[in-house]
């Protein structure tokens, strides 16, 4: 969620985390997102943990999955219930499809590096967005993992991987704007994130995601892209998922995608 950390201000969320089994100390990285407002530390964390149990255990027997897995539950600022899951929470989709911005965003606001690591993830974004706005499919191959993404390859024979040339063949990306950029690194894995501001576009933004690799030079390639609409009182309805290869679109094509769907519906 770290990663996620100035989109969960934008949207006006608050993460609650409850320790499932032993409680866990709470870290220094812990009390500095408290401190930042995004991270919440609840009150009484076995209450919430009972709280849980009992509604994973009536629905579907899964409180031993989520206890090792994980599981998630998501409120609207009406106060609805808005997503729920068992897992690693898709964050830009939960955005992107239920928590929304609550104002307009802002295509100037600067990149926020932490560390010295950061800003070099930072710099290996900056240069794939430099890349997509000359509309250079080369370029892009370029900055890319050599591993294909094993996402887009699940998701390619569902749909249509489109390569680099017919993604970036009407100047799409001409002219796109980046802002209020971020990045966490994790050992040999790192996440950044942004707002793309498209030309012409009038205000329109989405949530960009990248997960990089690094390489054997210790420098950052790009495993996997992933981009979603992300604005103030829209529902997005449409998803990219990118790799070396190209991208696959994910797009609803009925009247209401699947339950945490892009699509789905606003909360």
């Amino acid at each position: 969620a770290e990663v996620y950390r100035r989109r969960l201000e934008q949207s006006g969320v608050a993460l609650v985390c409850v320790a499932f089994g032993e409680e866990a100390a709470w870290a220094d990285a812990s009390r500095a997102a408290e401190a930042a407002g995004w991270l919440w530390r609840p009150a009484d964390a076995s209450g919430w943990r009972g709280y849980f149990s009992d509604i994973l255990t009536a629905k579907d027997g899964s409180a031993k999955a989520a206890a090792e897995e994980g599981a998630f539950f998501a409120l609207s600022l009406r106060g609805r219930s808005c997503a729920s899951g068992v897992g690693r929470v898709p964050w830009d989709e939960l955005l992107g499809t239920k928590l929304p911005p609550i104002e307009p965003l802002s295509p100037s606001d600067p990149p926020a590096p932490a560390s010295e690591e950061e800003a070099a993830v930072l710099a290996a974004q900056a240069a794939l967005y430099d890349a997509l706005r000359d509309v250079d499919a080369a370029a892009v191959r370029r900055l890319c993992s050599p591993e294909d993404d094993d996402e887009v390859s699940a998701l390619a024979p569902l749909g249509r991987l489109d390569g680099w040339e017919t993604v970036l063949k009407y100047d799409a990306t001409a002219g796109l704007r980046l802002s209020s950029q971020d990045a966490t690194v994790a050992g040999e894995t790192a996440f950044s994130t942004g707002l793309e501001f498209p030309a012409g576009g009038n205000g329109a933004s989405l949530l960009c995601t990248q997960r990089w690799a690094r390489d054997q030079a210790g420098g950052w390639r790009l495993a996997q892209h992933r981009t979603i609409p992300y604005t103030a009182l829209a529902d997005a309805a449409a998803c990219l998922r990118c790799d070396r290869r190209g991208c696959v679109a994910l797009q609803r094509t009925g009247a209401a995608g699947p339950a945490g769907m892009p699509g789905d519906g606003p909360a």
